[in-house]
């Protein structure tokens, strides 16, 4: 039997855990030469870093919130919270993002309680600021104590399957490219039948995103997702070496401009790219950065 046969049975099987099928896609990964899928699976056993870009199975999502309200006299009352009222920056307090390693979420998954992700005492400061404005809903003559999100083990244990379920499309699409695949001296990402089977599975790991860093010559790799300001940022600061120019990047994609207006003013930054005008990432062409700028506005702005 062999890597992709033990990942496929493991998939459906109880006794396997997911932890250990991730292990077994991460030898087939790096037999491959899948960098995309190794740095995948890395993050799904230890962890995502905050702000990083996650599968679309780990969220945002929206969250229940919980909150214990206090007053006068030991007066108290629970509600739900909502966002109605809040400014953009607080939004995430009311979404669930689920950072942590799939070894964590396996084991809280097996909860029967539900559980909770409590917020911290300058999101409350932050509330209680709007509640004093009457900004947002509210209990006459109270401020809210303590306030959670809400995380069923449900919730969490779609997580897990839904990894398992991934692994298994990979293991599946690169069985059918190659039966080879994954196994020592097999084929690698040179052949593009495994090339493309390992793309379409990155793809639906992570979504509307766009990979600009493939070709000759490129060091670099970058993922923006669509209305997502923050992997817009870290992907122009890597593409673009000047950070000057980042920022003019981003004042012109996220500025008001009608998009032809924005596509002709990136298409001449894109000149001086190509011009040599502006410094760009080590290990990137200019025309290959050129074209990965405009790339990253149009999957940013839905072009």
């Amino acid at each position: 039997m062999g890597l992709l046969d033990e990942i496929i049975d493991g998939a459906s099987s109880d006794s396997v855990t997911t932890t250990n099928l991730l292990r077994k896609v991460q030898t087939v990964a790096h037999r491959v030469g899948a960098n995309e899928l190794t740095a995948w699976v890395r993050a799904e056993l230890d962890g995502y870093e905050p702000g990083a870009s996650l599968p679309t199975y780990r969220g945002p999502f929206a969250a229940t919130v919980r909150a214990v309200w206090a007053g006068p006299f030991g007066s108290s009352a629970t509600s739900i919270l909502t966002q109605v009222g809040t400014p953009d920056y607080m939004h995430p307090l009311f979404e669930d993002r689920f950072l942590q390693g799939i070894p964590e979420i396996e084991e809280l998954s097996s909860k029967q309680d539900e559980l909770g992700i409590a917020w911290d005492g300058t999101a409350l400061a932050h509330y209680n600021k709007l509640v004093q404005k009457d900004a947002v809903p509210r209990f006459e003559m109270m401020g809210v104590y303590s306030a959670h999100r809400v995380v069923t083990p449900a919730a969490l244990r779609s997580v897990v399957e839904s990894v398992r379920t991934k692994a298994l499309e990979l293991a599946l699409d690169l069985q059918s490219a190659d039966p080879r695949a994954g196994e020592v001296g097999g084929p690698t990402k040179a052949d593009p039948a495994v090339d493309r089977a390992v793309m379409v599975n990155v793809n639906h790991i992570y979504g509307d995103v766009a990979n600009v860093a493939q070709g000759t010559g490129i060091s670099q790799s970058a993922t923006v997702t669509k209305d997502d300001i923050e992997s817009l940022a870290r992907a122009l600061v890597d593409l673009l070496a000047d950070p000057k120019a980042a920022v003019q990047a981003m004042a012109i994609i996220t500025g008001d401009d009608p998009p032809p207006t924005k596509k002709s003013k990136l298409q001449k930054l894109g000149s001086a790219l190509g011009n040599g005008a502006t410094a760009i990432g080590t290990g990137i062409t200019s025309d290959v950065a050129a074209a990965g700028l405009l790339h990253l506005a149009g999957q940013f702005l839905g072009w």
